[in-house]
């Protein structure tokens, strides 16, 4: 969601100038994404088959179109004899089809790290906390804002806080997406309060349930070049203790590069059921796959 800031915004109408705009103030957007969870005793079977069903318009979140309107909403609904659904209400007006696609990509992909992650530490089936961590920018939010050509530190920590069992469960993604979001609107509408506690908070974070996030897909890391062509490969070395995660811009236009660092003895029996591909080292396997948006 920091890579899609106006999804979190609302639409909203000013009279005086008789425009419409989005507005991402701390204002809009305290109230976090709207989540719906959801059931239905529709047969899954036929909903998922190859024809129009008036049943559909059940599986996605209705909005208010009265100003200000909420921008995205996501409902996740479980049906009775299995599976589930899940429903996007995006609004036109701050992506086209192409656009809305990038967006629900980027959502799963960054979640399915989380899940990934506590999968592979065998905490499916826990009950205890899963913590998401990630650094925002806060050159924009700050008052007066600090502008771009800055080149000091100016991030503050967001703590997303999730249990490791529902982040596995259906459904998972979603939840991981919406604790991450949370998040972001508590640290950026006020980006340094409690600074002065920082330190200690984070260091009393549990080490082995956590994911510690770091880069963007804005970082254009490829784009380098010291006069003798691109580079073949960027990675974040310091970043290779367990549970730690690099999101930069991929090589090719449109894609994301994502290196997820994980102790050994956590994934042997496991990654391969994940699907993922893997590089070793001597202490850590390096999860690296580009997902394209």
């Amino acid at each position: 969601m920091p890579f899609f800031h106006p999804f979190a915004g609302k639409l909203a109408y000013i009279p005086s100038d008789a425009r419409a705009v989005i507005d991402c103030s701390a204002s809009a957007i305290s109230e976090g994404i709207t989540f719906i969870e959801a059931e239905s005793d529709l047969d899954i079977h036929c909903i998922a088959k190859s024809e129009v069903h008036e049943s559909f318009g059940q599986l996605v979140p209705k909005v208010k179109l009265e100003f200000p309107i909420v921008v995205l909403a996501v409902q996740v609904t479980r049906f009775l004899n299995g599976g589930m659904a899940l429903g996007f209400s995006l609004h036109h007006v701050v992506a086209d089809g192409k656009g809305k696609l990038q967006f629900i990509e980027a959502l799963a992909s960054i979640s399915r790290v989380l899940v990934t992650v506590v999968n592979v530490r065998g905490l499916a089936n826990d009950d205890g906390p899963f913590i998401g961590t990630f650094p925002a920018d806060c050159r924009s939010r700050l008052n007066p804002p600090i502008n771009d050509e800055y080149i000091g530190n100016c991030v503050a920590p967001c703590i997303a806080r999730m249990t490791a069992s529902d982040i596995a469960g259906p459904g998972g993604y979603v939840r991981a997406c919406v604790a991450l979001k949370e998040a972001i609107i508590k640290t950026t509408k006020e980006p340094l309060d409690g600074c002065e506690g920082w330190l200690d908070e984070l260091l009393k974070l549990p080490a082995g349930r956590m994911a510690n996030f770091a880069g963007s897909p804005q970082f254009k890391v490829y784009e380098t070049d010291f006069g003798w062509g691109k580079p073949g490969r960027v990675e974040l070395a310091t970043m290779t203790r367990d549970g730690r995660v690099v999101i930069v811009s991929g090589k090719e236009e449109g894609t994301v590069q994502v290196s997820v660092a994980l102790n050994a003895q956590h994934m042997w029996g496991r990654l391969d059921g994940l699907g993922i591909g893997r590089i070793a080292n001597s202490r850590y396997k390096f999860i690296g796959k580009c997902i394209t948006f």
